[in-house]
């Protein structure tokens, strides 16, 4: 598309109100520091301008004084023609040997828009030709090779061609290890393996080593409890398969538990309930009900990331009101007795002290979670107890 004036000032530090160096009179070899900033300016436009295909843009940046004190900014620039992409030459970088997943041709045809020019601008920018190489690179892992690294060697002052009007640069390939990504336990049906591949993190962090396989298992997890599956499991196991890795991800998926119902139940030092109205607690968090919808979307599954979000909610509530030492601290049971079996369950430390001065049960079907208050001794919640204490990340 066209340049606008818009564009172009926006690059530009001088803007209307920003005061003006001393311009001392001129003297022979020396430059003041007001031509140095319009220099400047002038350079900044020319490198915004060359990124946009105009690499024969010449500007000028001059002043107009107004008066005693005033002044106005003038910018000149002839653009040129503008340059479309040429000949893309792509290398294969791979340390094995092998050739690339993606054929050459495949992808130098990435970076050609010429057959797009009757409906958008073809002419070369480099904001797109990032796009292309991001593009290049999603398609790279889907292919199993989530650690690619896919780089062009484009020099705003050397990649063009004068004769041809063109852009012309080398795409650089390391497609490193292929890794081959299984689901045991998923059904197939509700968590397709598809759903689940979308949902690893090798792809953001361009990464697929150990903390980035126990991340994506705890991507997962996120994913099945925001259907509901609260105490879904999932490990991971990598091996190694001579030119490639395989990393199997196995799932414990087990009930689905939904809210039936939100109590608070609340004790204080001084016996005066929740000290705070129970319409605004229940305002402050976002867990809902089964069949009761927030603005937005249901929130009747009670993960992690909600119910701590929502005991942070609790905490922030309380310290606005004036209680500035409330803490919240949450634990999970499938009944307000605790879970059937503490054998099948750990249980974890309670960070104290606890001082919030009222108790926040939320009733599920066959799960339970309550916030809990205690006294300003570190303890473990016991066995016999049954409640399981979500794990935290810094204070409330």
């Amino acid at each position: 598309g066209t340049i606008t004036t818009d564009e172009v000032q926006r690059r530009m530090r001088l803007r209307p109100g920003v005061y003006l160096p001393w311009d001392p009179p001129p003297q022979p070899g020396v430059v003041s520091i007001l031509q140095q900033r319009l220099a400047d300016e002038t350079e900044r436009i020319e490198s915004y301008l060359r990124d946009e295909g105009y690499f024969e843009v010449g500007a000028r940046v001059t002043i107009d004084r107004i008066g005693r004190y005033g002044a106005i900014v003038r910018v000149k620039a002839h653009l040129g023609p503008g340059y479309r992409v040429g000949k893309v030459t792509v290398v294969n970088l791979a340390q094995t040997g092998g050739g690339l997943a993606l054929a050459a041709k495949d992808v130098a045809r990435e970076f050609d828009h010429d057959a797009w020019c009757l409906i958008k601008s073809c002419r070369f920018r480099r904001a797109q030709l990032q796009d292309d190489l991001a593009r290049v690179t999603r398609q790279f892992q889907r292919r199993g090779f989530p650690a690619v690294r896919v780089q062009s060697d484009f020099d705003p002052k050397t990649s063009f061609d004068r004769g041809s009007k063109r852009v012309v640069f080398t795409v650089s390939i390391d497609p490193r290890r292929r890794v081959d990504v299984r689901f045991e336990g998923n059904d197939k049906d509700d968590f397709p393996d598809d759903l689940l591949t979308n949902e690893l993190t090798f792809g953001a962090a361009t990464s697929a080593d150990d903390i980035e396989v126990e991340a994506s298992a705890r991507a997962l997890e996120r994913r099945y409890q925001s259907r509901g599956y609260l105490d879904v499991l999932v490990t991971s196991e990598r091996l190694r398969r001579g030119t490639f890795d395989q990393v199997i991800y196995r799932i414990e998926t087990g009930r689905i538990r939904t809210v039936r119902s939100i109590d608070f139940a609340c004790h204080t030092v001084t016996g005066a309930g929740c000290s705070l109205p129970v319409a605004d607690l229940k305002a402050a968090i976002v867990t809902r009900t089964t069949g009761s919808f927030t603005v937005l979307e249901t929130r009747a599954y009670p993960t992690r990331e909600i119910l701590l979000a929502d005991a942070g909610a609790l905490e922030r509530l309380y310290r606005n009101r004036g209680f500035r030492s409330a803490q919240v601290q949450l634990a999970v049971a499938p009944r307000p007795s605790g879970w059937a079996s503490a054998s099948t369950r750990v249980s974890m430390p309670i960070s104290c002290p606890i001082r919030i001065r009222s108790t926040v049960t939320i009733r599920t079907t066959s799960c339970c979670i309550h916030a809990i208050r205690s006294g300003c001794t570190s303890r473990t919640i016991a066995a016999s107890t049954g409640w399981i204490v979500p794990e935290r990340n810094g204070p409330g």
